[in-house]
């Protein structure tokens, strides 16, 4: 196994990875305090948009693992600042089709949401919805 100390920083993916369900790892708390204790820079990384960088701090808390929303990258995180990079938010009118982990980072970076049906909307940003309806459909 290689060494810790030629590896400058992490990536490490959440989902199915530090947990299955609701059911931490064994040892993972043992595993981030070594991160820490090694100053190991690291980011925890999902394509799971259903979950803000808030919501996955909280779960990794009832864990007994502390990390920061700063060390957190979700799909949603990822959309809305690349987005941002391509337009300009404050002009941007978006349907969101999907959770809290897409909607919030796409009103942190100033985009506008629209409503069911708006009569002018410049593009659709789709995620895992657990309401998704004909009318969500319909109108993206």
């Amino acid at each position: 196994m290689q060494s810790l100390n030629d590896i400058d920083a992490l990536i490490i993916d959440m989902d199915g990875v530090l947990w299955h369900g609701d059911r931490p790892q064994e040892g993972i708390e043992v595993f981030f305090a070594g991160l820490r204790r090694l100053a190991l820079p690291f980011v925890l990384a999902t394509n799971n948009a259903s979950l803000t960088p808030a919501e996955y701090v909280s779960k990794l808390a009832s864990f007994g693992v502390s990390v920061a929303e700063r060390e957190i990258l979700t799909s949603g995180t990822a959309t809305a600042v690349y987005l941002s990079q391509q337009l300009v938010p404050e002009q941007t009118r978006v349907m969101v089709i999907g959770s809290s982990g897409l909607i919030e980072p796409l009103q942190q970076q100033g985009f506008i949401l629209t409503e069911l049906y708006a009569p002018e909307v410049d593009l659709v940003v789709c995620g895992l919805d657990r309401q998704l309806s004909w009318d969500k459909l319909a109108s993206a």
